[in-house]
Formats: C-alpha cells, sequence, structure tokens
C-alpha cells in the first residue's frame, strides 16, 4: 500500500534493500496509521487526550508529524473553515496540536509559520485570543532557536494583508522580548525596531524594553543598523527618557 511505501521510504537508511530496519519500518508505518486515524476524528471536535499513545506516536514520528501539520494547515488557511460554527470550535484544538508540533519537531518549523502566517491572514482583525495564540506558536519556535525565521514571518504579518491591529503587534513584542536577551544579532534588532516604528513600544515590557534599546544603540554591528532603524531606536529612548 501506499503507506508501506512511504513507511519504507522515511525509514530507510539508505537505497539498498538489505540495509532496511525492520523494526524502524513497522513504527513508521504504525505512526502514519495513527496519523490517518487522528485527522479522522478532528473535524468539529473541540477536545482530544493529547497525553493518549496514539497521538504522542503521531507527534514523535517526523513524517507522521508532518502529514498531521499538513492537514492543520489546510483547515487553518482556509477561510471557510472560521466561518463554520462546525468546524470553527475545533480551531484552538488544531492551535494546540500546531504547538505540540513546534516544541517536538523542529526541522518543521518553517513550514508551522507558513500555516501559521496563513491563519492570521484568514483571521485579519477577528479573534485576537486565537491570533495571540497562534503568536504564542512562533514565540514557542523563537525560543527554539528560529530567530531569523520567526522575525521574517513577523515582518511579514505585520506588513502584509494580515493587516493586524497594532496592539497584536505590541502582544508579540511583548512575549518576545521577555525571553530574549543581549546581545542581539543585527537581523534581530533591526526587525524588532521595524515592529515598534510600525506599532509602537510594548509598555508591559519597559525593563526588558530598556535593555533591548540600550543594549542594540552602543552594539558594534558589522554592518551597522540602518541610519533609519538607528533614528527610530533614539526616538524610542528619548520616549523612554533614557540619555545616551
Amino acid at each position: 500500500s501506499l503507506v508501506d511505501l512511504l513507511a519504507w521510504a522515511c525509514a530507510a537508511e539508505d537505497s539498498r534493500a538489505d540495509t532496511l530496519q525492520g523494526g524502524a519500518v513497522a513504527a513508521t508505518r504504525a505512526a502514519v496509521v495513527e496519523a490517518l486515524a487522528l485527522v479522522e476524528q478532528l473535524p468539529g471536535a473541540s477536545q482530544l487526550d493529547l497525553e493518549a499513545r496514539s497521538t504522542q506516536v503521531v507527534l514523535s514520528t517526523p513524517v507522521a508529524a508532518a502529514g498531521l501539520l499538513l492537514w492543520l494547515g489546510y483547515q487553518l488557511s482556509s477561510q471557510a473553515h472560521y466561518e463554520s460554527a462546525y468546524t470553527s470550535t475545533a480551531t484552538p484544538l488544531y492551535l494546540k496540536l500546531a504547538s505540540l508540533v513546534a516544541e517536538g519537531q523542529p526541522l518543521l518549523a518553517q513550514r508551522i509559520l507558513d500555516v501559521m502566517l496563513a491563519a492570521l491572514e484568514c483571521l485579519c482583525k477577528t479573534a485576537p485570543e486565537l491570533q495571540q495564540e497562534i503568536l504564542g506558536i512562533a514565540i514557542v519556535l523563537l525560543r527554539n532557536g528560529h530567530v531569523e525565521e520567526v522575525m521574517t514571518f513577523a515582518d511579514q504579518w505585520a506588513n502584509g494583508k494580515a493587516h493586524p491591529d497594532p496592539s497584536l503587534v505590541r502582544y508579540f513584542l511583548t512575549k518576545l522580548l521577555r525571553i530574549t536577551e543581549p546581545p542581539y544579532s543585527h537581523f534581530f534588532a533591526s526587525a524588532v525596531i521595524r515592529l515598534m516604528s510600525l506599532a509602537g513600544e510594548p509598555v508591559d515590557a519597559r525593563e526588558h524594553l530598556v535593555e533591548f534599546v540600550e543594549s542594540s544603540l552602543y552594539a558594534e554591528y558589522n554592518p551597522p543598523l540602518s541610519k533609519e532603524d538607528r533614528s527610530e531606536l533614539v526616538k524610542i529612548s528619548r520616549r523612554l527618557h533614557l540619555s545616551h
């Protein structure tokens, strides 16, 4: 069957049949079957035993997790999903599953961010609580080291067709600044400055904001921050009544 072929393709050490690991193939096949069974339960579901062994098998097996994420992406990037009273109730569960994939499968980070961006674009200015959950998944990925991917995602979200409310951008900045510390990379600092230029400074993270501004102002970046970025940073510093 196709499931068998997929399991063999994913569990093989190389293309020679005598090096295939039967145990790994069997485990991969079982995980793919569990993934298929899982997505059959999901439409319209609002609860799921996330600690169940079958669910954990799916989340811990890369090919099964990738398949689950593909299915979740199809749902979360569909406007019809949010317009249906039947399927929209399952959105928090779908986001929880996406978050678990983000935590367990770092190689799927970019695909997860693509799904989250599509979901935010569908939601636009509606359902801020759901949007906060989505941004929380991006923060998980940032914490796990995917800095450039997450900051690129944030830039695309803030400046794209999602047209987020500025308060949501500041919410994201608050969460972001609370889990980061100096030294900040040039890429990160520039991305944060642009987000603040767009939405303003996050007032709920003053201590972390001050740390970011002071560090970025005096960092010896090579190349240096652009004139626009540095000018914005100085303006923020003045608004915070910092000496420089």
